[in-house]
C-alpha cells in the first residue's frame, strides 16, 4: 500500500465566498436617522436583561436588501461577485427613505432570531426585485424563504435574540406594548447607499 497523502484542511463556504467577493447587500442608516430610533435605546434594554442577546448599537443598525442566506452553496462557490451585481442596479448608489412599521421577530425562529421593525418602502422593494432579476439573469437565482413567497419583507434588525429570549417576544401583546412604549411607528428613516465590503 502506498502512503496516504495528507488531506488539505476544509475551508468554510463563507470563507471562500469572502475571498471571491460574494457578500450580502446591506444598507446602513443615513446620518440623522439614528435620532428617530433613540427611544428604542431607552425602552428596550430592560426587556433584554438577564438573558443572552445583544442590542445592536446605532452604528451597526442596518437593513439587509439581499441576505447571504438567499445564496446557495453553488452561489458561494461559483456565483458572481456582489460588486458585479451592484453595478447593474443604479438605485444602490442612492439614499432611500422608509417608513417604520411594527416591531416583530425575524429569522429562523430556531436557536437565534432577531427583533426588528418592519419597513415600508416601494424603493427598497423595487431594489430587491432588481437585484433578484440580475442574479437570475446571471444564472444564480436567489432562494426565496417561505415568509417571502408574497414578496420581500424589509426590516431593520435591532437585537439578536437567543433561544432563551425568543419566548419573551413571541407574544403579540408583548410586541404591541413594546411598540407603543418605543413610539416610533410611522416615522421615516433614511438609508445610506449600499455598503461595499
Amino acid at each position: 500500500m502506498g502512503k496516504r497523502r495528507p488531506q488539505k484542511p476544509k475551508r468554510r463556504v463563507r470563507d471562500i465566498a469572502k475571498e471571491r467577493g460574494v457578500y450580502a447587500v446591506r444598507r446602513t442608516l443615513a446620518e440623522g436617522s439614528e435620532e428617530v430610533l433613540a427611544p428604542l435605546y431607552e425602552v428596550l434594554p430592560p426587556y433584554l436583561e438577564g438573558a443572552k442577546g445583544r442590542l445592536f448599537t446605532q452604528e451597526t443598525l442596518g437593513v439587509t436588501v439581499v441576505g447571504a442566506s438567499r445564496f446557495g452553496k453553488n452561489h458561494f462557490d461559483k456565483g458572481p461577485a456582489t460588486a458585479k451585481v451592484l453595478e447593474q442596479v443604479p438605485s444602490v448608489d442612492s439614499f432611500i427613505s422608509a417608513k417604520i412599521g411594527s416591531i416583530a421577530l425575524f429569522g429562523s425562529g430556531n436557536r437565534i432570531s432577531k427583533l426588528g421593525f418592519c419597513l415600508q418602502s416601494t424603493d427598497l422593494q423595487a431594489e430587491n426585485e432588481a437585484l433578484r432579476g440580475v442574479y437570475s439573469k446571471l444564472g444564480f437565482p436567489l432562494h426565496v424563504p417561505w415568509y417571502e413567497k408574497e414578496g420581500f419583507v424589509s426590516h431593520c434588525s435591532v437585537a439578536i435574540l437567543y433561544a432563551d429570549q425568543i419566548g419573551r417576544f413571541s407574544n403579540d401583546d408583548i410586541l404591541e406594548r413594546l411598540d407603543q412604549a418605543i413610539g416610533i411607528r410611522d416615522q421615516e428613516i433614511v438609508l445610506a447607499p449600499v455598503a461595499r465590503n
